[in-house]
């Protein structure tokens, strides 16, 4: 297949309201890879309905069904629970051979550090609404949910579920593991991060890739904190590109 019917579908970690993980990756990117990246939203922060496994899946299947019949070869990137999602659903196709991932989120160091966050996010809600009041709440809620900016804009309605759904994500994936076969691979995580325990992660996820059909191409521990999220990462964001490059 030539070069040109290459496309990277690229999906972002754990993310806040307006956040895109990956938009520093991609931004210092776009000039360097031989393909074009393709990035979207796989659940809303803002729509409940949205916070399931179930929307998850099937938004990024109709992604990759989408440029499958368009007649593309496809190169999964995911990062951190994107990582995860990369696992899952390639692992339901065999003809989407190629990926890299970073930071998948299987292993986590502190989980306290995420119920931390839920609370804080739910006390500034709780003191947001106050503030406002309820019916001034819910019609900036509604504007947020058409992608109008609001005071709103940076909070998070539904903390809670997202982190409990994205943890049952993880636990449902990991059988995905022993079946994702026949896949050339790229791993690579941090040297240290306050969430995911780097040594549980690359130990537990190797134990199933050695045992399988797997082509590991690249499996390497790099010296970041947060391997995609920050702008500047330029060693780390260069190795993803050669990665990405070399399918």
């Amino acid at each position: 297949m030539s070069e040109n019917k290459k496309i990277i579908i690229a999906l972002h970690g754990l993310k806040g309201p307006n956040d895109d993980d990956l938009e520093p990756f991609v931004t210092y990117a776009k000039d360097k890879l031989k393909y074009e990246v393709i990035r979207f939203p796989y659940y809303d922060n803002s729509d409940k309905k949205t916070l399931n496994i179930q929307y998850m899946d099937k938004t990024i299947k109709d992604k990759v069904d989408e440029y499958l019949k368009k007649g593309y070869e496809i190169i999964m990137l995911g990062y951190s629970l994107g990582a995860v999602a990369t696992i899952k659903i390639s692992s339901e196709y065999k003809n989407v051979k190629n990926l890299v991932l970073v930071n998948p989120a299987f292993k986590l160091a502190f989980w306290w550090a995420w119920v931390g966050d839920v609370l804080r996010k739910y006390k500034i809600r709780r003191d947001i609404i106050k503030k406002l009041g309820k019916d001034r709440y819910k019609k900036m809620l509604q504007a947020q949910k058409e992608g109008k900016e609001t005071l709103i804009s940076n909070t998070n309605n539904y903390l809670g579920t997202l982190i409990y759904q994205s943890d049952k994500y993880r636990r449902k994936a990991k059988p995905y593991l022993k079946k994702l076969t026949d896949k050339n691979i790229y791993l690579y995580t941090s040297s240290h991060d306050h969430i995911i325990n780097k040594k549980k992660n690359v130990s537990y996820m190797l134990k199933y890739f050695k045992n399988g059909n797997n082509n590991i191409l690249g499996q390497e521990v790099l010296d970041s904190v947060h391997t995609m999220l920050k702008p500047g990462e330029i060693i780390v964001y260069n190795k993803v590109i050669d990665a990405l490059n070399s399918f």
